[in-house]
């Protein structure tokens, strides 16, 4: 997986590429902890992303906790139908909002 970071006026925008899953979950949970001590609003494109398995769903619940407890949010763009999928089956896409 990797991982490039954009700045918007009031959130980062991490945007990952690659599969998220429980050998890449730990970088991203890093990189969003990180992005969200710079801007307390964080959009993660997933346009380039093509698998995410439950500690991938794990880091986004997480993400989201985090966001949150900052007074910010999460936000997933881009996301592809197979990643769309998981996310519904695993219920987060009733706490995170995908554009």
């Amino acid at each position: 997986m990797q991982i490039t970071e954009s700045k918007e006026k009031n959130s980062v925008i991490l945007f990952v590429s690659g599969r998220v899953d429980s050998t890449s979950s730990q970088q991203l949970m890093n990189e969003m902890f990180r992005a969200l001590k710079i801007k307390k609003n964080l959009a993660l494109d997933f346009s380039d992303v093509f698998s995410i398995d439950e500690e991938g769903i794990k880091v986004l619940q997480s993400g989201v906790s985090l966001a949150a407890s900052k007074g910010g949010t999460l936000e997933l763009r881009n996301a592809g139908n197979l990643v769309k999928n998981v996310l519904n089956l695993a219920g987060l896409s009733k706490i995170l909002t995908v554009k």
